[in-house]
C-alpha cells in the first residue's frame, strides 16, 4: 500500500465533512440528530440510510453497511482505501505529500485537467454561445433539454479548425493536447483540433474524472464518420470504456444489474425513464475487457439494443461475449425494430420500464427465435437451422436445457424427438473427431513463411503510411488478401484504423495506439526517406499477397478434402472441389499477368 500518514488521513477525514460527501449521491432530510435518505447500496422503499454528522458516520439499517466519508467513497465508487483517501484529498485539497514516483510514473492529472477544460469549452458553446446553436437545436429536437445537456456535460466542438487549441494553449503545450487525443498535427507540421462541428460526448471513468470524448456530426454525409472517438492516450481506451458508468454504479449496486445499449441517446433517454443503470459502448461491438469491467460490478446483464435485424444479430455477439466473462444474461427486445431511445419517444417512459423489468427474454429462447426465424421452408433451411441450435447448445447448455429445446425443434419441424436426438448425438460424435484432428494439426510443425510475402508485408505497410493516394489503392483490393498474425498485422490494422477515422496515418498517432512491441517493430521496418515508391510497385506487392493468400486457402481446402475422405462424409466433396477450382483459376490470373509484365519489360 502506498506511504500515506495516518495525520493525513485524519486531515482528510477532518476536510471531507461527510454530509456534504454523500450528499452529493444520496438525497437526504433530517431526521433527529440526523440525517436520513434511501440506501445507495441496496433497493429500498423506505429509507434505512443514516448519516450523523456529529460522529461523522453513515450506518444503513437495511443492509448493514456502514462507516466514514472514506469507507463511503469506497463502497459507491468501487475504490480501494488508497484510491478514496486520494479521491477525497483531491476534492477537499489536502496535499498527502505522497513521493510521486510511488503514486505515478506519469502525470494522468494533467490529461484529466486539459480534458475537464475541453468539456468546460465544449459545454460552453453549446449553452451559451451563438456558435452552438444548431447543435442546441438538434439536441432540443431530441428531446434533451439544457438540464439533461447539463447533467450529462453534453457540449459542442465549434467549426473552426483550432479553436479549441489556442483556448487551451493558455494552459499546456502543443504536444499535451495531442498527447490527450484533442489535437492532432497535419503532414505540414500544422497542429488542428481533432473534433470540429461535432456535438460532444465527455466520456468518464468510474471515478468521474473525464478520460476523453465521442463526436457526433451534425451533417448526413455519408463520407463523413457519424461519430469520431479520441483516439487511444494512457487514460482512455475505447474498448475497455462503457459510457454512463460512473453514474450508472450506485444504480447497479442496488438493482443488481446492468442494462447494455448501443448508443449514448439510448443510454441518457434510458437514465431519464428510471433505468439509470444503463451503459453502452463506444460505437462498436463490446470487446472482451469491457465484459470484464462490467463483471468487477455484478453478475447480470440485460442487453437492450436495437430491434432491427442488425441489433439482433450484435446481441447475439454480445451474448457470446458476456457468458464467456461468466455473466447471467437476459435480452430486452425492442418490438418494431426500434432502438430505446425512438421506443420511448413513441410509446412511453412507463411502457420501456415496463419492457426492462417485465418483459425479458432468456437468452435461450432470443437464440432458439433467431435460429428458426432464418427460415425452415426449405430441406437446406432445416438441416442449417438444426446444425447452428446443435453448436449453440453444445456451448451453453446443461443437459436438460438441451432435452428442451431439441423436442421444441422437432414440434416446429413436424418430426419425433428420438430422429433430433440422433442427429445430435452424430454431431457430438463429429465434434469429437474434429477436436481430435486440431489437436493433431496443433502438433504438426508450422510450415515456413515465404521471404516474398514477408518483404510484401513489409514493404506494404510503407506504402500505407506514405500517402492517401496509396492507402486507397490498398483499400480497393484489402479483403482480397491476408497479413500474417503478428506484429506486421497489428501494424496494418491500426494504421487502417486511424484512416478510416478521418485521422492522420502518422508515427506520432501509431505510437499512441500500438502496442511497444509493434511499434518498435514499425521503426525497423521503416525505409529510407528517398526510397523510390510507385503505384506499379505498390501493384506487384498486392498481387504478390494475393496469390500468396491463395495458396494458404488452397493447402487448407485440400485439407479439408482429406477430412472428408477420412471419415466419410464424399456428400461434401463437390461444394470444397469448386471452391479449389476457383482458387486455383485465381492464382493462374495472377500468374499470367506477371509474365505479361516480365514480357512488355
Amino acid at each position: 500500500m502506498a506511504n500515506i500518514s495516518k495525520d493525513k488521513i485524519d486531515q482528510v477525514n477532518q476536510a471531507a465533512d461527510i454530509v456534504d460527501v454523500i450528499s452529493e449521491y444520496v438525497s437526504l432530510q433530517p431526521s433527529g440528530k440526523s440525517m436520513k435518505g434511501l440506501c445507495p447500496f441496496h433497493s429500498e422503499k423506505t429509507p434505512s440510510f443514516h448519516v450523523s454528522k456529529e460522529k461523522q458516520i453513515f450506518n444503513c439499517f437495511g443492509c448493514h453497511k456502514g462507516g466514514n466519508a472514506i469507507t463511503f467513497i469506497q463502497e459507491y465508487k468501487h475504490l480501494d482505501f488508497v484510491e478514496a483517501v486520494r479521491f477525497l484529498a483531491d476534492k477537499y485539497n489536502v496535499d498527502l505529500e505522497e513521493d510521486q514516483n510511488e503514486v505515478q510514473k506519469y502525470n494522468y492529472n494533467k490529461l484529466y485537467e486539459v480534458n475537464k477544460l475541453a468539456k468546460n469549452f465544449f459545454n460552453l458553446h453549446l449553452l451559451n454561445l451563438d456558435s452552438g446553436k444548431q447543435a442546441l437545436d438538434y439536441l432540443e429536437d431530441r428531446h434533451l433539454t439544457k438540464h439533461v445537456l447539463n447533467e450529462y456535460n453534453i457540449g459542442y466542438a465549434p467549426a473552426r479548425n483550432n479553436l479549441l487549441m489556442k483556448n487551451l494553449l493558455e494552459n499546456f503545450q502543443e504536444f499535451e493536447l495531442v498527447e490527450a487525443g484533442l489535437v492532432n498535427r497535419n503532414d505540414s507540421g500544422n497542429y488542428y483540433d481533432v473534433f470540429r462541428d461535432r456535438v460532444m460526448f465527455p466520456i468518464h471513468n468510474e471515478q468521474g474524472k473525464v478520460i476523453g470524448f465521442s463526436g457526433r456530426t451534425l451533417t448526413n454525409d455519408k463520407n463523413t464518420p457519424k461519430y469520431v472517438n479520441t483516439q487511444a492516450t494512457k487514460i482512455f481506451n475505447k474498448g475497455e470504456v462503457l459510457y454512463n458508468l460512473d453514474k450508472a454504479l450506485p444504480f447497479v449496486n442496488q438493482k443488481k444489474r446492468v442494462v447494455l445499449m448501443e448508443g449514448f441517446f439510448d443510454v441518457i433517454q434510458a437514465s431519464i425513464a428510471g433505468i439509470e443503470e444503463s451503459v453502452c459502448t463506444m460505437g462498436t461491438e463490446l470487446t472482451t475487457e469491457q465484459a470484464r469491467k462490467i463483471k468487477k460490478y455484478t453478475d447480470n446483464v440485460v442487453i437492450c439494443y436495437d430491434g432491427d435485424d442488425a441489433g439482433k444479430q450484435a446481441t447475439y455477439r454480445a451474448l457470446k461475449i458476456l457468458e464467456n466473462a461468466h455473466l447471467n444474461v437476459q435480452i430486452a427486445l425492442m418490438p418494431e425494430g426500434l432502438d430505446p431511445d425512438e421506443y420511448i419517444k413513441k410509446y412511453s417512459q412507463a411502457k420501456f420500464r415496463n419492457q426492462l423489468n417485465q418483459q425479458l427474454i432468456d437468452k435461450f429462447d432470443f437464440v432458439y427465435e433467431m435460429i428458426i426465424n432464418k427460415g425452415l421452408k426449405t430441406s437446406t433451411e432445416i438441416e442449417t437451422a438444426k446444425n447452428s441450435l446443435f453448436k449453440f447448445l453444445v456451448q451453453t447448455a446443461s443437459k436438460t436445457i438441451t432435452m428442451i429445446y431439441l423436442q421444441k425443434f422437432a414440434e416446429k419441424i413436424g418430426l419425433s424427438t428420438d430422429v433430433i436426438q440422433q442427429d445430435y448425438q452424430r454431431y457430438l460424435l463429429n465434434q469429437r473427431k474434429y477436436q481430435q484432428i486440431e489437436q493433431t494439426k496443433q502438433k504438426m510443425p508450422v510450415p515456413k513463411t515465404s521471404k516474398a510475402r514477408i518483404t510484401a508485408e513489409q514493404k506494404l505497410i510503407n506504402y500505407y503510411l506514405h500517402s492517401d493516394e496509396y492507402r486507397e489503392i490498398i483499400e480497393e483490393d484489402f479483403n482480397n488478401f491476408k497479413f500474417l498474425k503478428g506484429f506486421r498485422f497489428e501494424i496494418l490494422i491500426t494504421m487502417r484504423e486511424i484512416f478510416l477515422s478521418n485521422r492522420e496515418v502518422a508515427l506520432y498517432n501509431l505510437k499512441t495506439d500500438l502496442s511497444e512491441e509493434s511499434f518498435e517493430t514499425l521503426t525497423k521496418l521503416l525505409l529510407k526517406e528517398n526510397y523510390n515508391y510507385s503505384e506499379s510497385e505498390l501493384k506487384e506487392l498486392i498481387d504478390t499477397l494475393i496469390y500468396e493468400s491463395l495458396l494458404v486457402e488452397i493447402n487448407a481446402i485440400r485439407d479439408e478434402i482429406m477430412k472428408l475422405g477420412k471419415f466419410n462424409q464424399m456428400d461434401e466433396f463437390p461444394k470444397y472441389k469448386t471452391l479449389l477450382d476457383e482458387k486455383r483459376k485465381s492464382c493462374e490470373i495472377i500468374r499470367r499477368r506477371r509474365n505479361d509484365k516480365k514480357t512488355n519489360i
